[in-house]
Order: structure tokens, then C-alpha cells, then sequence
């Protein structure tokens, strides 16, 4: 029954990690990445994936820091970045529960500097590479909803890259090399 009740807190969270990128906005990004981050973290403790949960809370902790980027000089500060950075290892070090705890690791520090930028089309370019590092964590874990989830997010991201970001080169007059 828990991890039935697992999963279905997982399909909760992949609907908030679908909408995070279908918005033009960093904010409208970080809010949905917000509550995905905060719903996964008690999907991996009920299924006791703890490397998950734990790095699922810090995105959280993160994500409110980094969105404060936009109204408090405090939060601007380059520090940040390399806090949530080291954080994570350190987590992913005292939570090692084998080879596959290196993957969402690896996937929060190279989330952290994509969410620490301050354009939605580097945001997407930086975070698609992280999906793959939760899936294999997520297949290791039996994360099925999390498995779906980064398969929905990759489409998503894709989707917005077109929508968003193709539109954008498109509508930007041709540069050329005249000399």
C-alpha cells in the first residue's frame, strides 16, 4: 500500500514538473519546479529512496533562494551556486546507498547552475541533460512515476525549446559577417 501511495504522490509531482516547462518566465519555472521538488521528496522517502528525497528537499531550499534572485541583492550573490553545489554532493556522499546515488547527484549540481541563470531558453538548455540522470536513479529505485515523469519533462523542455526559443531565433534578424 505505501508504495502504491508512492506512486500516485510521484504522478502528483510529474504534473507540477510538466507545467514548469511549458512557462516563458524563470519565475513560472522555478514555482512548479518548487512543488514538483517538494512532493517528489516525500515520493522517494515513502519508496526509501533517501539520496532522492533529500536532494528533492534541497531543490526546493534552492529553487526559493534562486526565485528571491529577482528582488533581493542577497540572493544574487555567486555563492549561492556553489553552496547548493557542494549541498548536494555532500548529500549524495552521506546518503550513498550505491553507484546509483551518483546519478541525481550529478543531476542537482548541473540543475543548480541551469536554475541559477537568468534566461528560460538557458534554463531549458542547461536542465534537459539532467532528466537521463533521473531516470537511471529512478529505474534503479523503481521510481515509476519518476520515470515517467523525466520522459514527459524531456518532451516538455523539447516543447518549449520550440515554442519558445526557435520562435525567438526565428523572429531575430540573420546576422551576417559583412566586412
Amino acid at each position: 500500500m505505501k508504495e502504491i501511495i508512492a506512486q500516485i504522490i510521484g504522478v502528483i509531482a510529474l504534473t507540477m514538473a510538466i507545467i514548469s516547462f511549458q512557462n516563458n518566465t524563470k519565475k513560472g519555472i522555478i514555482i512548479f519546479q518548487l512543488l514538483a521538488g517538494s512532493i517528489f521528496a516525500i515520493h522517494f522517502a515513502l519508496l526509501g529512496a533517501y539520496t532522492g528525497a533529500a536532494l528533492n528537499a534541497v531543490s526546493v531550499v534552492r529553487n526559493l533562494i534562486f526565485y528571491q534572485k529577482e528582488k533581493h541583492q542577497w540572493a544574487k550573490h555567486i555563492g549561492w551556486l556553489f553552496f547548493f553545489m557542494a549541498v548536494s554532493v555532500v548529500i549524495g556522499i552521506l546518503t550513498w546507498d550505491g553507484i546509483f546515488s551518483l546519478f541525481p547527484t550529478l543531476g542537482m549540481v548541473l540543475g543548480s547552475v541551469g536554475f541559477w541563470v537568468d534566461n528560460p531558453t538557458y534554463v531549458r538548455r542547461i536542465t534537459f541533460p539532467v532528466s537521463p540522470l533521473w531516470i537511471t536513479y529512478n529505474i534503479a529505485t523503481r521510481s515509476y512515476a519518476g520515470i515517467i515523469t523525466e520522459l514527459f519533462v524531456m518532451t516538455s523542455i523539447i516543447i518549449g525549446m520550440i515554442r519558445f526559443d526557435k520562435k525567438k531565433e526565428e523572429s531575430e534578424p540573420a546576422k551576417t559577417n559583412v566586412q
